[in-house]
């Protein structure tokens, strides 16, 4: 989950137990946790590999990615993507990062060292000088 995320939960929590309570933070602080638990349940509970990015860096990657690419969820959030893509297409992936709507197919590097291809299609989302990516990975099988 993005620090802005858990920051503003914060502050959240910390107006709901404030003298100056309203019954706008009840409702901003309800609509944040229907916000977070449909993201949880979308993101997490499909059988979809799926990532989300800042600025070409994992933030988020849900257990259909670990499980097809044999990480752990530690082992990639934190990383640049293109640690886990081929070298040789590093490159394209740059170039397409830079859009705003992606399709691709690229290479990317499973535990075992072998390198599988696999569909991206991923979107931006959030403020336009910061926003985040959310992509849905799927395998090309037979190549």
């Amino acid at each position: 989950m993005d620090h802005r995320i858990e920051v503003l939960e914060e502050k959240v929590i910390s107006l709901k137990n404030s003298p100056a309570q309203t019954d706008g933070m009840n409702e901003i602080s309800d609509m944040l946790d229907n916000i977070i638990n449909q993201w949880d349940w979308v993101f997490y509970g499909t059988d979809k590999p799926m990532s989300c990015s800042r600025e070409g860096v994992l933030r988020n990657v849900n257990p259909a990615l670990c499980k097809h690419l044999g990480y752990s969820e530690d082992e990639m959030v934190g990383k640049s993507i293109l640690e886990f893509i081929h070298p040789d297409e590093h490159e394209k992936a740059i170039i397409e990062m830079k859009k705003h709507k992606r399709n691709v197919e690229l290479r990317l590097l499973k535990s075992n060292g072998i390198y599988c291809r696999m569909h991206i299609k991923a979107d931006s989302f959030g403020p336009d000088d910061n926003p985040y990516s959310i992509g849905l990975l799927t395998p090309i099988e037979n190549v």
